[in-house]
């Protein structure tokens, strides 16, 4: 897992939530499209992440079965 990669999407995250946390009221569309991204950002950094640990067995699997 890239446990930097993951680190920085959950600290925009985070900061970007503390700003808007600080007066909620003043929270407009674009606050709400920037925090989609990122949340967009994180998850497919996690997808990645999970297709490269699959890869990772399979060579692996293959190094111990010779195929």
């Amino acid at each position: 897992m890239d446990l930097q990669k993951t680190k920085f999407f959950l600290d925009k995250l985070n900061r970007e939530f503390a700003r808007m946390s600080k007066d909620p009221d003043t929270i407009v569309r674009i606050d709400v499209d920037i925090m989609a991204s990122y949340v967009r950002e994180l998850y497919d950094a996690l997808l990645s992440t999970k297709q490269r640990t699959s890869r990772n067995r399979l060579r692996v699997k293959s190094r111990l079965t010779g195929r």
